[in-house]
């Protein structure tokens, strides 16, 4: 199975960070290019079981039209929550508004023995996933920890994460990634500097 990115902190931060290289149009890379994708990623997520995934493949294959337009409803949504998050555009959160909206439309709150109160889907189908990813990211947007996204320092990157730290600091979205990188490359800017100053650079 395909693995993604689970840094984020929360679903709906993964799901925004199933673009790689966001800020470098030439590296840009999406990791959802199909509906396929998207129902892997949400099992590796834990939206859809095992079962649920292989259940929309086989059903993705029969309906190839209907599977397309999940599938781009589903990137426009992660879209419409990153410019959301970051950009904090009205318009975007009212695509995701409208999204959730359908979702509830389509849900009922059922009681689970031991377990509380849970939304549970009228019908089961390729536009579950969708709606099930909606209800997770109004759960972030709404709550107190859309308040913690940040998107990483690097240039390029663009992944964002919920900010747990401490102090409430974070920099990077993988230290042993984009900040050794970048750590590496303000070294060597600052041992170029000093050549240029003509001083011999530390040992």
């Amino acid at each position: 199975m395909e693995q993604f990115s689970h840094i984020g902190g929360h679903r709906a931060v993964d799901l925004v960070n199933t673009v790689h290289w966001r800020l470098d149009p030439v590296r840009r890379t999406d990791r959802l290019t199909s509906l396929g994708d998207v129902l892997a990623w949400s099992r590796q997520m834990d939206l859809l079981t095992g079962a649920e995934a292989e259940r929309l493949q086989e059903e993705s294959r029969r309906h190839r039209g209907t599977a397309a337009a999940e599938h781009r409803r589903t990137v426009r949504l992660r879209e419409s929550l990153y410019a959301a998050l970051i950009d904090d555009e009205d318009q975007a959160a009212d695509i995701v508004a409208g999204e959730y909206r359908e979702a509830i439309e389509r849900s009922r709150l059922t009681r689970r023995p031991d377990d509380g109160w849970t939304w549970t889907e009228d019908s089961f189908g390729l536009h579950t996933p969708r709606h099930r990813l909606s209800r997770s990211v109004v759960d972030l947007l709404s709550s107190a920890a859309s308040a913690q996204v940040r998107q990483c320092h690097d240039d390029a990157c663009g992944w964002i994460f919920l900010d747990l730290s401490p102090r409430g600091n974070r920099r990077w979205c993988v230290s042993a990634d984009c900040g050794n990188r970048n750590r590496v490359r303000r070294h060597y800017q600052r041992r170029g500097d000093q050549h240029a100053d003509g001083r011999s650079a530390p040992t």
